[in-house]
């Protein structure tokens, strides 16, 4: 594994760390990438690679109005996004409201095993194949309107999780998060490059 930081790039180029790469993971990035990266990306999912997408919900700064996270640019190249606001569920929640819970949406190699996820700080995703789903209780905080929403989806090559604290190691034991994330893992190691 390698991440490309600011220190990285001034050694190697973006296209350079993408021709060795099996897989490429985004996780809630502080900048919007630029039309060639993003030509670059789409090309590299294009011939195999597979991609995973992470946001999270937009966050208020302390002397400013919520910032949203520069996702948009890069998930709208697979026709996939992220709804405004973080969802939450009075009916149906794992110890605290904003803990919602997920569901398979359909049979597939990276729902295999996984009956039940919680999502700490979800998102909705928009766009490709629904993959996990809350129930019909949840809500959006932006709107409060209750509704099934998709929290994992995937488009081709790429899938979109709506929640980072997934993958840390605080949540990853809860329920079949850690079935979850390994059967994504394998998704993203498993490319025809």
């Amino acid at each position: 594994m390698e991440f490309y930081t600011d220190e990285i790039a001034e050694h190697q180029s973006f296209n350079e760390m993408l021709a060795s790469a099996d897989a490429f993971v985004v996780i809630g990035p502080g900048e919007q990438y630029n039309a060639s990266e993003q030509t670059r990306i789409a090309r590299f999912s294009d011939n195999g690679g597979r991609i995973l997408l992470v946001n999270e919900p937009t966050q208020r700064g302390a002397n400013g109005p919520a910032r949203s996270t520069p996702m948009t640019n890069i998930a709208s190249e697979f026709g996939l996004g992220y709804d405004a606001g973080c969802l939450y569920n009075l009916a149906w929640y794992n110890t605290n409201y904003r803990a919602v819970y997920a569901k398979p949406a359909n049979d597939s190699s990276i729902t295999k095993g996984v009956d039940r996820v919680t999502m700490y700080t979800a998102r909705p995703v928009v766009g490709g194949s629904a993959t996990l789903v809350t129930n019909e209780t949840a809500a959006l905080s932006t709107t409060r309107r209750q509704a099934q929403y998709t929290v994992v989806a995937r488009e081709g090559n790429v899938i979109a999780l709506g929640d980072r604290s997934l993958l840390g190691s605080d949540y990853i034991y809860t329920n079949d998060n850690e079935v979850l994330v390994s059967n994504i893992v394998k998704f993203l190691v498993s490319g025809s490059r």
